[in-house]
């Protein structure tokens, strides 16, 4: 986790460490990391909370998740109690850049968000 740390100083990201996890707001989206105690080169990011989800819109919802998913392929979205969630989970490649690929995570991310608040825009303007 400290290079996570160090990574977003670094960037001028305001983080806070929750524990097992860190918390930080990048593009006015929230972001979670989660680090494997068990794995050091593992990690899991995350943006939570995209959208909230009720039974009526499930469907469309899943089916709006399920072309970015697609599309990204490394970004997995799924609803997640009654939220839209997006995340990443892989291992840091050995010989790759850190910075790098942390750099890719988050923007793939804020793609993913992007790509289901314009698409979900557009499903709702279809009905």
């Amino acid at each position: 986790m400290k290079r996570v740390i160090q990574y977003l100083d670094e960037q001028g990201i305001k983080h806070i460490n929750e524990g097992g996890f860190l918390s930080f707001r990048y593009h006015e989206i929230n972001f979670l990391y989660l680090k494997d105690e068990r794995d050091e080169d593992f990690y899991s990011m995350y943006v939570p909370g995209i959208w909230k989800v009720d039974n009526a819109s499930k469907f469309r919802v899943l089916e709006v998740i399920n072309g970015i998913n697609n599309q990204l392929k490394i970004v997995k979205m799924v609803v997640n109690g009654d939220y839209v969630w997006a995340g990443i989970e892989q291992k840091f490649i050995a010989g790759a850049d850190w910075d790098e690929m942390m750099t890719y995570s988050i923007d793939i991310l804020c793609l993913a968000y992007h790509l289901f608040h314009d698409r979900w825009s557009q499903a709702v303007a279809l009905n």
